[in-house]
């Protein structure tokens, strides 16, 4: 067949590189299932109940009104991710694929433009364009591994290259072709395997980068409105000219929308965006080469009329088609899901992943009820531990300690369920703020993930030792450790924790007064969360953002930040997260001279607080009620909230809030002028939150002892230390705390 396309636009020079995705295989007769009919396939066979079928089908939907956040639905990549985690640790789903081996006229194009010279990169598993290849009478060869595309301008004699870059099926060289099912990345672990970031690993990125510099792009029968690496990776791309088609049956002849895309993409929240949307409002206003987009009916676009009128429409796949996927999908759940806690527990975990918790914690209950004495002990041991998790997420600790425990009974000894279960024990353990048993936990879990090789748990492991040294202020204990958790999170595809990780570097180096680079750990974070659909992080990302705003004088942006972070823990459960964001917007308002307001919040955070049983952070909320008093004029309560804050923070060794309750302490004595020694208790604390590099506390204390007027201070380098302070606001442009800051420094 000899194919001559019909193309109206700029795209027809040469050379050029064709990006193609899923849509070219859609049309008959080759019919291969879309991501989002597919998705909504497997939930059909996964789901244990019509409840939870209908929340499926409305989550399912990446076009949904009420989204709360750009990847907030169940994405292709996810659920296989929990497929396989759960159920099917070989993919034999996958095995769908074999289902569609008949290439249409599309495929017979982009083929014959491979044969002509062309790139063509393709998202695609299937090996249409292989076969279409061999039909045109030439020998395909698929590049699909890191190997293949490390050395992809390597001369193939008699080969027509076909660049995979999500893996392939099949590996075809020449008319041979061999199974190369591992390397299809259809898993988000896959997908981000090695990656710090949300971009293809290094080979396939560096591939992109040099295949397209200085050339025609054309994007085909790819949306990527729900990308995750390939349009993060474009960003980094340096064409001569990049045309998007964005497919329209309605559309006869092609219709430049260039113009019509730039505005309304210009015009929305950049938060609210997908991935694409964003990359183009980039290109659009800073982008260093051009950007066009059409509207086309790609079959028509691409191909003779013959062809078009001999079969080929934009039509969806045959009924024949989706017949035959419902039998293989029904036929593999016949299979994988033959016990009947099982679809609960699959259920669950979705709902977990997109921080669903309080659905996802009654679907894990069913399933443990579900559970029979025929299930292995190492299962169960399982489903309790992830009853355990949630627990926490929904601040039931009391509970998830319980939980953790049954998981930990059930787990046979050197176990990798064992390492896990005391992985989990020892978090139930941190949140109720047993650090010594959570320590002995993490010891002993850390220990068998090391001689099992089970990297992703022992990153969980490390991670959250890393907290409890974060908690008692030893911050050059804990940094390392998140590094060291981001290298192995990062190595086995875990991206959801790699993000979970910059987030608490984010918190350390806030600690430490290093904001910026806290900020740009945050920034990333919450980029991550975002496109990940991971509603907790992004509440927890919004929240040290309100931190870090509040330290610019952003009081109104802050307290929007700290009320937004209080909605989004409302729709998850995590009771335990409003009270910090109210503590903040307390603080804020003090910090605001709304004092009536302040203290209502605050003592709101400290019934918050109490109620989930947060003893380390009540005592540094009782050092922020000490401040609001003394601003009041009531120096008893304020003495009595520093003196009840020391105390708590001094039981559990938690030194940053132990400095700040004794400096509020001092402080308080001082103004009642009740204590001579209580310039030196100030200087003394002063002194420790520095040797301690408890930056972002030092700063407040600084600002305390200007706006309280401290006079007669003889501390060491105080001039020094208030000079580094005003140098600090002055970067956040924080103007009210500098004046304050500034009158000190002259009266010292």
């Amino acid at each position: 067949m000899t194919v001559t396309p019909i193309l109206k636009t700029s795209i027809s020079e040469l050379p050029r590189v064709y990006f193609v995705g899923a849509g070219i295989s859609a049309n008959p007769p080759s019919s291969f299932p879309l991501a989002r009919p597919l998705v909504s396939q497997i939930l059909r066979s996964i789901a244990p109940d019509q409840q939870t079928l209908d929340l499926f089908e409305t989550l399912a939907d990446p076009n949904r009104p009420n989204k709360r956040n750009p990847g907030d639905y169940v994405r292709f990549e996810l659920l296989l991710d929990v497929i396989q985690q759960v159920v099917d640790p070989e993919l034999s789903l996958l095995g769908f694929i074999e289902l569609f081996r008949d290439p249409n006229p599309l495929h017979a194009f982009f083929a014959s433009r491979a044969i002509a010279g062309d790139i063509i990169v393709t998202t695609n598993f299937d090996c249409l364009i292989e076969a279409s290849i061999i039909k045109l009478g030439s020998q395909p060869i698929t590049v699909c591994t890191a190997e293949d595309f490390e050395s992809w301008t390597t001369p193939r004699p008699h080969r027509v290259p076909v660049y995979k870059i999500h893996g392939s099926y099949s590996r075809y060289d020449g008319y041979n072709f061999e199974p190369a099912v591992s390397t299809i990345q259809a898993t988000l672990s896959a997908l981000t395997i090695g990656a710090r970031d949300l971009v293809l690993p290094e080979a396939k990125r560096e591939f992109l980068i040099e295949a397209t510099r200085a050339q025609s792009l054309i994007i085909c029968g790819y949306s990527g409105g729900d990308d995750l690496d390939i349009v993060p990776t474009f960003k980094l791309l340096s064409p001569r000219s990049l045309d998007w088609l964005v497919h329209s049956r309605a559309r006869q002849e092609a219709h430049e929308a260039t113009e019509e895309w730039r505005l309304t993409l210009e015009n929305n929240n950049e938060a609210s965006l997908s991935a694409r949307d964003t990359f183009m409002r980039h290109q659009f206003l800073e982008g260093s080469y051009r950007l066009k987009i059409y509207e086309v009916d790609t079959p028509r676009y691409f191909l003779p009329t013959g062809d078009i009128n001999s079969g080929l429409n934009s039509s969806p796949a045959s009924e024949r088609s989706n017949l035959q996927l419902r039998g293989f999908i029904e036929e593999w759940a016949d299979t994988f899901l033959v016990k009947p806690h099982l679809k609960h527990i699959v259920s669950g975990h979705i709902l977990f992943s997109l921080a669903r918790f309080q659905e996802s914690y009654e679907l894990y209950r069913k399933g443990w009820a579900l559970l029979d004495e025929h299930s292995e002990r190492s299962e169960s041991a399982d489903v309790a531990r992830m009853i355990s998790r949630i627990a926490v997420e929904i601040s039931r600790f009391k509970e998830a300690e319980e939980w953790s425990q049954k998981s930990d009974a059930l787990s046979l000894p050197d176990s990798s369920s064992r390492a896990k279960s005391l992985q989990q024990h020892g978090f139930a353990h941190l949140k109720l703020g047993k650090f010594a048993e959570a320590l002995q936990c993490y010891e002993e879990a850390a220990a068998i993930c090391r001689r099992r090789q089970l990297d992703r748990f022992l990153s969980y492991v490390l991670h959250d030792t890393a907290i409890i040294y974060q908690d008692l202020s030893q911050l050059g204990k804990a940094i390392p450790l998140y590094e060291e958790s981001i290298d192995l999170s990062a190595k086995d595809g875990d991206i959801r924790h790699v993000s979970f990780s910059y987030h608490q570097l984010g918190t350390a180096f806030f600690d430490l007064g290093e904001f910026a680079q806290s900020q740009q750990y945050h920034l990333k974070a919450l980029e991550l969360a975002n496109v990940l659909g991971d509603q907790a992080q992004i509440e927890n990302s919004q929240h040290e953002l309100g931190m870090l705003d509040f330290l610019a004088g952003r009081l109104l942006e802050s307290i929007r930040r700290f009320r937004s972070g209080i909605a989004m823990a409302s729709e998850t459960g995590r009771s335990q997260y409003v009270a910090m964001d109210l503590q903040h917007i307390g603080i804020a308002l003090m910090e605001a001279g709304k004092f009536s307001a302040a203290e209502r919040v605050l003592l709101a955070a400290k019934e918050n607080y109490q109620t989930i049983n947060d003893e380390i952070t009540l005592s540094e909320l009782q050092s922020y009620l000490c401040q609001h008093y003394l601003l009041c004029g009531d120096y008893t309560s304020a003495l009595s909230a520093a003196e009840a804050g020391y105390a708590t923070a001094l039981r559990f060794g938690a030194q940053e809030f132990e400095t700040r309750a004794a400096f509020m302490m001092g402080l308080t004595h001082w103004i009642k002028g009740d204590d001579a020694n209580s310039e030196r208790k100030l200087c003394a604390a002063i002194e420790r939150a520095k040797e301690g590099r408890f930056m972002a506390l030092l700063l407040d204390q600084l600002y305390l002892c200007g706006r309280f007027s401290v006079a007669n201070m003889t501390c060491d380098e105080l001039p020094t230390l208030v000079r580094w302070a005003i140098t600090t606001y002055a970067e956040f442009g924080n103007k009210r705390r500098m004046s304050v800051l500034a009158r000190f420094l002259n009266d010292l």
